[in-house]
């Protein structure tokens, strides 16, 4: 059966991941703030998912809000999963999440199944 745990990140924003594991797809849930204060923590989760090499599944419905740094997070998780066979999809930006991908003409690159 899966495991699952929360990682919480408190700093002036707060991110919260839920991350499901399973022997073939991990599932990441991010829930707040992804900026610079607390990138790292999703970018641990995604990388350690990859070396894992099962597919990832992240949702992104209950993201509030994302900087550069969150988008840099997904592009680079976006060309690790292409470089290293494995599938991530990335799912449920609403909101402002997903105003800022497209103003910023990244929806086929972050949003686009790899």
């Amino acid at each position: 059966m899966g495991e699952s745990r929360h990682s919480r990140v408190e700093a002036l924003h707060t991110l919260t991941l839920k991350v499901h594991e399973s022997e073939s797809e991990t599932t990441l849930e991010a829930e707040g703030e992804l900026d610079a204060a607390c990138a790292t923590l999703l970018e641990s989760e995604l990388r350690q998912a990859g070396e894992r090499g099962s597919s990832i599944r992240l949702d992104l419905s209950d993201l509030r809000f994302i900087d550069s740094t969150g988008l840099r997070i997904l592009l680079e998780a976006r060309g690790r999963s292409a470089d290293e066979s494995h599938v991530l999809a990335i799912q449920g930006a609403t909101g402002p999440v997903k105003d800022v991908i497209e103003l910023t003409s990244l929806s086929d690159r972050i949003l686009g199944e790899s």
